[in-house]
C-alpha cells in the first residue's frame, strides 16, 4: 500500500489541519506534557475514523501500554473491522522502555508491521507527559537518543509524529477566551488570567471551570467578579503544580509556589497533607505497575474517574522510579509532619526543606 511519507515531526497546527482536511494515515504518535490536548487530538482522530460506523464499539480497541505486549498491539491492528471500512487501535502510554530491551520489538516486529501496515486500521500511540518519563535511564532521557529516534522514524515512514507541550499561561488565557466566545459568552483574556491565578494552569481543570462559568453567567459575559464568586482558590490545584515541580526537579518553581501559598495564608499543615496525598497517588500507581495491573484499575478502585489527569501525572513520575523510592518519600513527608507538630522550626522553612529532600530522593541514581 502506498502512503505519503510525512515529516518526522509535526506541530500542533499541522496536526489540526491534517485532522480537518486530509485523509487519515495508518499510524500516529502523539506525545507531550499537555495531557489534555494530547487526549483531545487522539479522540478527534478516533471520531474522524469512526464517526459514521454503526459498529463503533466493536471497531475501537483501547490498550493500556503499560501492561500490553507488542504482539497484542499488532494482533489488534491486524484484526479486520466488523462491517466497516476501518478499525482504530489506541495504545495509551506504551512502555517504550520495555520495547527497547526486547530485541525483536523495534528491529523486527514493528519494522515489519510499519513496512506494510493494514489499510483497514488506524493505530494511535499516545504518551501523556514528559518524554523523559518514558525513556530508559541509560538513554539519559534524551529525545535525540538513537532508540527513540528509531521508533519515531518507524512511525514517520507511514504516519505522523506530533509533540504537544504545555502552553504558557497567556496562550491558555486566549484559548479560554475563544472557547467562551464559541458558546456566545464574552470572557476577556485578562479575566481568563484571573481564573488561571485561582485554579492553576492545568488545561483540563481550566476547561471544566470555563464551561461552568459559561453556564452560570446571566449577562453573557464572564467578569472577574463572577470568577471570584464561583471558583474557589483551589489549594489542591496549586499543590498539584507543586508536586509536578518537585518531580521535575524545578527548584525555582517550587520556591515560587510555596511563596505564593504563604502569601495567601494557607495553613502549612494542610499544604503538607495535600502534598502527601499526591505521593499516595504515586504509590498507588507504582504498586499497580509492580503487580502488572493497568492504570484503569487504579482509577476505578480509588475513584479517580473525574481526575484521571492525576493518574497521568503519577504515571509519568513513577515509571522510572522504584517502589522503595516512593516509600522513602512518604517517610520524609511523615517525618516532616511530626516535626511540624513537635518543633519550633518555622513552618514554611520546613516545607522548603522537605521539598528539597523530596527532589533529591526522586533524583537519586539508584531509583
Amino acid at each position: 500500500m502506498a502512503t505519503k511519507k510525512t515529516a518526522a515531526r509535526a506541530d500542533e497546527a499541522r496536526l489540526k489541519m491534517h485532522i480537518k482536511t486530509e485523509a487519515l494515515l495508518p499510524v500516529y504518535l502523539l506525545f507531550g506534557e499537555e495531557t489534555y490536548l494530547t487526549a483531545r487530538y487522539v479522540e478527534q482522530l478516533v471520531e474522524k475514523a469512526l464517526k459514521d460506523d454503526p459498529m463503533r464499539d466493536f471497531n475501537l480497541t483501547r490498550l493500556d501500554g503499560q501492561t500490553c505486549e507488542s504482539n497484542e498491539i499488532l494482533a489488534a491492528a491486524e484484526t479486520l473491522p466488523m462491517m466497516a471500512e476501518r478499525r482504530v487501535v489506541v495504545v495509551r502510554n506504551w512502555n517504550v522502555e520495555k520495547a527497547y530491551y526486547s530485541p525483536d520489538v523495534l528491529k523486527k516486529d514493528l519494522s515489519d508491521f510499519f513496512a506494510d501496515p493494514p489499510a483497514e486500521c488506524v493505530l494511535i500511540f499516545r504518551l501523556s507527559g514528559k518524554l523523559s518519563d518514558f525513556l530508559p535511564k541509560d538513554d539519559k532521557y534524551k529525545s535525540t537518543s538513537p532508540k527513540w529516534t528509531a521508533f519515531c522514524d518507524l512511525i514517520a515512514k507511514r504516519g505522523m509524529v506530533v509533540e504537544i507541550n504545555s502552553r504558557p499561561e497567556g496562550e491558555n488565557a486566549r484559548a479560554l477566551s475563544a472557547m467562551a466566545a464559541r458558546r456566545n459568552v464574552k470572557m476577556e483574556p485578562a479575566t481568563a488570567r484571573v481564573l488561571i491565578d485561582r485554579v492553576g494552569n492545568d488545561l483540563a481543570r481550566l476547561v471544566n471551570e470555563t464551561e461552568k462559568l459559561c453556564a452560570a453567567t446571566e449577562t453573557g459575559e464572564i467578569t472577574p467578579d463572577l470568577v471570584r464568586a464561583l471558583t474557589a482558590e483551589s489549594l489542591e490545584s496549586r499543590i498539584f503544580d507543586l508536586s509536578k515541580a518537585i518531580a521535575a526537579n524545578q527548584a525555582d518553581r517550587v520556591y515560587r509556589i510555596l511563596r505564593g501559598l504563604e502569601f495567601h495564608r494557607e495553613e502549612p499543615s494542610k499544604v503538607l497533607s495535600v502534598l502527601a496525598g499526591s505521593f499516595v497517588d504515586y504509590y498507588r500507581v507504582r504498586v499497580a505497575l509492580d503487580g502488572g495491573l493497568p492504570t484503569r484499575w487504579v482509577i476505578t478502585t480509588f475513584h479517580y474517574e473525574k481526575r484521571e489527569f492525576v493518574i497521568d501525572h503519577a504515571l509519568q513520575t513513577v515509571r522510572n522510579r522504584s517502589t522503595a523510592c516512593i516509600r522513602r518519600c512518604l517517610d520524609l513527608l511523615s517525618q516532616a509532619n511530626d516535626r511540624l507538630k513537635s518543633t519550633s522550626i518555622e513552618p514554611w522553612q520546613l516545607l522548603e526543606q522537605v521539598s528539597v529532600e523530596l527532589m533529591r530522593e526522586l533524583q537519586r541514581r539508584d531509583n
